[in-house]
């Protein structure tokens, strides 16, 4: 179930961070691997669209400050709104927030994290623990097939090693009831993954939406909408947004549409900022592990065998 699979990808190096702003974090990315892009669209199609998901993104240091007027302006949070959990804690400069279906320690986490605090925001991942699950989401995808990083080959290509943890079966399952070869649940195990990654390095608060979901509609334009309205002053949703074929229904008439709206709406832009570089968004490396953690899933693969 082991399987070593090393991208052909060139050698490249990412930009380092600033010498003031150390990451809290280590291995927050993998050295040394490039962008991917996606597959191209005809224009046709993406008419207009890439102007208009550019002009959605508001630079990190510019929406820190407006998220501090703001959050004096609105006493730290959007008014008509019950999306976010009652023990959600307070804190000084305001949330970070990335919506994932698990928390899981893979490099775009602990970017995510070492970001947040570079910028003393507090880290926020919102799962959705009540969707199903599907093999041809990328993201769903490497929850259940678990790529680690294990350094470069003589031509500085990136060794991986992947390993699929579940029966395939599942899907259509939702994603809290997927089950592992060692029959515990996808859930737990990426829990145990997390905790483990993240022990003595600064914790993200997590908080499981489906509960929210549910009452803004269960259909993904009426739960964006009540989301990006947290993101008027509850905190900065840290997201890549893609036009690719796969992405571009959901950018298009998900994103675009309710970002519109909640303008129209509330007078103020969402505050959302760029996970990565537009050359990085659609890098692979973002869903792999660091290869120490590796050990973690093959003991309990070869102990589901015997």
């Amino acid at each position: 179930m082991i399987d070593s699979q090393p991208p052909s990808l060139p050698a490249s190096q990412p930009p380092s961070l600033p010498a003031s702003q150390p990451p809290s974090l280590p291995d927050s990315r993998p050295p040394g691997l490039p962008a991917s892009r996606p597959p191209g669209l005809p224009a046709s199609r993406t008419e207009g669209l890439p102007e208009r998901l550019d002009a959605i993104y508001t630079p990190l240091e510019v929406a820190v400050e407006e998220l501090h007027n703001r959050r004096l302006r609105f006493g730290g949070r959007t008014p008509g709104h019950d999306w976010l959990p009652d023990d959600l804690p307070e804190h000084p400069k305001g949330r970070a927030f990335l919506a994932r279906f698990f928390a899981t320690p893979n490099y775009e986490t602990r970017h995510f994290i070492n970001l947040a605090t570079q910028w003393d925001l507090l880290p926020v991942i919102e799962e959705y623990h009540g969707d199903k699950f599907v093999a041809h989401n990328p993201i769903k995808r490497a929850l259940a097939r678990l790529g680690f990083h294990n350094g470069h080959d003589r031509h500085m290509r990136p060794l991986v090693e992947f390993a699929s943890i579940l029966d395939w079966s599942q899907q259509g399952l939702l994603m809290c009831d997927v089950r592992t070869h060692w029959g515990q649940s996808l859930l737990d195990f990426h829990r145990e993954l997390f905790d483990l990654a993240m022990d003595g390095a600064p914790r993200p608060f997590l908080y499981e939406c489906t509960p929210q979901y549910a009452r803004a509609g269960c259909t993904p334009k009426a739960y964006y909408h009540v989301f990006l309205r947290v993101c008027v002053a509850d905190g900065i949703l840290f997201e890549d947004f893609l036009l690719d074929q796969n992405e571009l229904p959901f950018t298009r008439d998900v994103v675009l549409s309710s970002f519109d709206a909640v303008v129209a709406e509330t007078g103020l832009r969402p505050l959302i900022v760029r996970l990565s570089s537009q050359e990085e968004q659609t890098a692979p490396h973002w869903f792999w592990y660091p290869g120490e953690l590796k050990s973690e899933v093959t003991g309990r693969i070869q102990g589901a065998i015997k």
